[in-house]
């Protein structure tokens, strides 16, 4: 049986934003101070008095922000850089309001000139669904459980994470050889790769994006279609395992290495990423260990150039010159193969977090839309 639509609402007719008010010499900073305040996103200090002492929900108002909605289940000071919803109608799960704007994406609505803003105009003539209370109950139970696991994965992927690093950084530190230049166990300077323009439609080729280079490695994230046929196509193509390091990205990412995993089509890699061609003596799994490393990731941002505030860059002939300690061949895959089975648990983490994300995301659209009722994704969760 089909469900009957929900009743559709225009957002000034059940709730009344005002703007928020500057945080006075009175209300301001102490010892004493415990009222959040809320600003353009989300908490931005905190003060002595509240301006609200009920939960009602903040709108970003000026600013990078404008248009992020916030809940708020305390007292609260609102700055005037957000509005606030002075007033909301019965019949309205707080919870289901703000998870609704938020998906609903009100940055849309930012001017296009000069600072972003959005006015409570604007925000007002919004039409929305207004489904029956139980019903918003019901999809924000389902939603809770996502977000419980989702923190709760999180926590252990970065647990998992921590963990690698340390025992990663003590089998390192257990190796005895004298360090040298990276370039010694490289067969050639590392080699960019090329970027052509990429395309909307499938051409059999692929080109990785610079989000494929994470902290915990190489993982197809970002993957583009691009034209066949040009002849710097070529050099740049990939094979299973080739080391990859990022060169271009902020201070705190740029040098990231992973090794390459076949995505099942032709790859290339693009030109803010170079290949590192180690030498027969030298494990390419071994160097991405090391590579990874606390004191190699110090060197690679040392070395790295630009301000803190833009993109920073690190070039072929500086990676070169890293410091690197390479011990025979038999250590470096004892430590590789002590490491993999804690890698191998980090990354099937890391895929059941991602499995959850598109889970959530794809339940938003359902159930917010009205497509889904939550009694339908509840039968089958």
């Amino acid at each position: 049986m089909v469900s009957p639509p929900w009743n559709t609402i225009m957002l000034r007719t059940d709730v009344t934003l005002s703007s928020g008010l500057p945080v006075s010499h009175d209300t301001g900073s102490s010892l004493l101070a415990e009222i959040p305040v809320y600003g353009g996103n989300g908490i931005t200090g905190r003060t002595t008095r509240p301006l609200t002492n009920r939960p009602t929900f903040t709108i970003g108002r000026v600013g990078e922000y404008c248009g992020s909605v916030h809940l708020v289940e305390e007292d609260a000071w609102v700055t005037d850089n957000a509005l606030w919803a002075t007033h909301i109608a019965p019949g309205w799960n707080l919870h289901f309001l703000v998870y609704y704007l938020n998906w609903l994406g009100l940055g849309r609505l930012r001017s296009q000139t000069g600072q972003p803003l959005v006015t409570q105009g604007e925000i007002g003539q919004l039409k929305l669904p207004k489904p029956p209370i139980g019903e918003q109950r019901r999809i924000m139970e389902i939603f809770d459980s996502l977000d419980a696991q989702l923190t709760s994965t999180g926590r252990l992927a970065n647990k998992l994470h921590l963990r690698q690093i340390g025992l990663t950084d003590a089998l390192l530190r257990s190796v005895t050889v004298q360090e040298s230049s990276l370039r010694d166990y490289l067969t050639q300077n590392p080699k960019n790769g090329y970027s052509p323009q990429a395309v909307d439609s499938w051409t059999g080729l692929l080109a990785l994006g610079l989000g494929c280079l994470t902290t915990s490695g190489f993982r197809p994230l970002q993957l583009k279609n691009v034209p066949v046929g040009a002849t710097r196509n070529v050099s740049a193509m990939l094979t299973d395992g080739d080391l990859l390091m990022s060169r271009a990205n902020t201070r705190d990412l740029v040098g990231l290495v992973g090794r390459y995993q076949g995505v099942g089509w032709p790859c290339i890699y693009p030109d803010l990423m170079m290949r590192l061609s180690p030498r027969p003596t030298c494990r390419a799994e071994y160097l991405e260990i090391v590579l990874r490393s606390s004191p190699l990731r110090r060197q690679i941002q040392s070395i790295s150039q630009g301000t803190s505030e833009s993109m920073a860059k690190i070039s072929g002939s500086t990676v070169g010159r890293l410091r690197v300690a390479v011990p025979d061949l038999a250590t470096q895959d004892r430590i590789a193969r002590i490491l993999k089975c804690g890698d191998a648990e980090l990354r099937d983490t890391l895929k059941e977090r991602e499995k959850l994300k598109s889970l959530k995301h794809g339940l938003m659209d359902d159930l917010l839309s009205g497509r889904v009722r939550a009694k339908d994704v509840e039968d089958a969760l």
